[in-house]
């Protein structure tokens, strides 16, 4: 169904940026983790030539729970200082990214990607 974002969803598929949960469902509507954000944004700066390369591992308490996919991508983050952990040392990687958050991480990615 042609909806505001179908163009754009379909520009980031083709690019490699986002992927579906599999080859018939997407979600389109679901909220989005903090992971899944950093993943994203990950594979953008990727696809914007950007040098991504890792030099230190994020140290989070709950390093360990986030997913092998999103690893890269929150330990650049990171590193970046584009998005960080929360006060208590976690990451929170299975929480959603708050509206706030996305537009701190936005803001700053900007800044780092001109």
């Amino acid at each position: 169904r042609d909806r505001y974002y179908t163009d754009a969803v379909s520009w980031a598929q083709a690019s490699g940026i986002v992927n579906g949960y599999s080859t018939s469902v997407f979600g389109v509507s679901d909220s989005i983790t903090r992971e899944q954000f950093v993943t994203i944004l990950y594979r953008y700066a990727e696809y914007k030539n950007c040098d991504i390369t890792v030099n230190e591992t994020a140290n989070y308490v709950d390093s360990d729970s986030i997913s092998d996919y999103a690893r890269n991508a929150v330990d650049w983050l990171s590193e970046q200082e584009i998005m960080s952990g929360n006060t208590d040392g976690t990451f929170a990687p299975q929480a959603n990214s708050t509206r706030a958050q996305t537009a701190a991480v936005f803001m700053r990615i900007n800044e780092k990607l001109k």
